[in-house]
């Protein structure tokens, strides 16, 4: 799977990670004469010690400050709005649906430039999940965020494959689980979170005055 951001020295440590998790977990799978794509459930467990190793580090701890839940926190009850993907790719552009539901790459003329007028960025399904005055400037292919709207729009997904794969905790619609990007922890216990959105993922609506 393709992911459209430069990866970290953190997420590069992760990945590092995961390869160490491959190697002592699945040698087989790594050095063997035949070498193969691990299968659901190898990659389920190396998602499951990457989350370990997640929630034992200073993201855990910042998350936690402020207030995000990852889905699997006993708080988090689950995404509320549900349909098959029939239903949503029914509902989306072919864009929207690949990126958001099939969490595949920005599509190559993607770019984000903060809007002129106060408003509204929401997920695909309506949910609002940032503003505009929480935007920190214009990026080529990601819109970062200092914060979302509320604690309670986003949630994390430490232990899915795209966390895995990418090196970089998921980011979620809380209200209905679409891809929205990743969560940037920061190279140090210092630094602050800051949330790298993918455009096609969000609408924006300038109809609504930002509040924070």
């Amino acid at each position: 799977m393709l992911h459209n951001h430069v990866p970290t020295s953190r997420s590069v440590a992760v990945r590092l990670f995961v390869a160490a998790a491959l190697l002592i977990v699945f040698p087989a799978t790594v050095l063997g004469d035949e070498p193969r794509r691990p299968s659901a459930d190898e990659e389920s467990q190396v998602a499951a010690a990457l989350k370990r190793a997640l929630d034992g580090s200073s993201f855990a701890e910042k998350r936690r400050a402020a207030g995000i839940l990852d889905v699997s926190d006993t708080e988090f009850a689950g995404f509320k709005l549900k349909r098959s993907d029939e239903e949503w790719a029914q509902l989306l552009t072919p864009d929207q649906f690949e990126v958001s539901r099939q969490r595949l790459a920005e599509p190559a003329t993607a770019t984000f430039k903060a809007p002129d007028v106060p408003g509204v960025f929401r997920c695909t399904c309506g949910q609002a999940v940032f503003t505009t005055d929480a935007a920190s400037g214009d990026h080529t292919t990601l819109a970062h965020f200092h914060a979302p709207i509320e604690p309670t729009a986003i949630v994390t997904d430490v232990a899915s494959t795209w966390s895995a794969d990418s090196g970089e905790p998921e980011m979620r619609c809380s209200m209905c689980g679409a891809h929205l990007g990743h969560v940037d922890p920061g190279s140090d216990a210092e630094a602050p979170l800051l949330f790298k959105a993918k455009p096609t993922a969000l609408i924006f609506d300038s109809e609504v005055v930002a509040k924070r």
